[in-house]
């Protein structure tokens, strides 16, 4: 009898810090949403314009607050690096200019192929590269793809297209339950076409492609 009420005592205790560890994740993802609301864009850089104590009188904790001047301050210094090789094609999204939504607000549809437009949707759970692709018909000229996240508070994304063998690359920076959008030329056309997705959420994210 005793060995049955601590068995029972440890499944009760083992489900209390399952609930625990979820309930601190979605509190984690609500303090990043939150602090998004503060970020800005200027000269190529991004500015948290909130003080931890104003932080901390919001309900954001000390560690979210700190991860994400953390993840603000890696982007930065990516950004510096791809301006200095001369990238100029990376896109910077403006925080106060964009449409965000929570994740349990927001739907990706999944793209099907068919024989007048080829797309699909790429989704990964880490920091890994998704790939999808198919046939390119005659007549398009590139591929747009719409990406999201909602772990990082400016996910860093790379898309790539390859026909060929001949690799186009896009990318930019997104913000947290944005959508973000760019267009990355093909090589050729009538032949295979491989399309990949990568960010830097160690949550992953979603990415809908479409040839056009």
């Amino acid at each position: 009898m005793k060995r049955i009420c601590l068995i029972g005592i440890l499944i009760v205790l083992f489900s209390a810090c399952q609930q625990e560890v979820m309930q601190k994740t979605l509190a984690t993802e609500e303090a990043t949403f939150l602090l998004a609301d503060y970020l800005v864009l200027s000269d190529n850089q991004y500015i948290l314009k909130l003080s931890k104590k104003e932080a901390l009188d919001l309900g954001i904790s000390s560690e979210s607050y700190d991860k994400a001047l953390d993840d603000i301050y890696l982007v930065n210094e990516e950004i510096q690096k791809r301006i200095a090789d001369g990238e100029e094609n990376f896109v910077l999204t403006d925080p106060t200019k964009v449409e965000r939504k929570k994740r349990r607000d927001y739907y990706v549809p999944v793209r099907t192929k068919s024989s007048e437009e080829l797309g699909g949707t790429i989704t990964t759970s880490g920091q890994e590269v998704g790939y999808d692709g198919g046939w390119a018909p005659i007549g398009p000229s590139k591929v747009t793809f719409n990406c999201i996240s909602f772990g990082a508070i400016l996910p860093l994304y790379n898309v790539t297209t390859k026909t060929l063998g001949a690799t186009q690359t896009g990318g930019g920076v997104g913000v947290i339950g944005s959508n973000t959008i760019f267009d990355v030329g093909i090589y050729a056309t009538n032949t295979s076409l491989t399309v990949s997705f990568r960010t830097s959420d160690s949550n992953g994210g979603r990415c809908v492609w479409v040839l056009n």
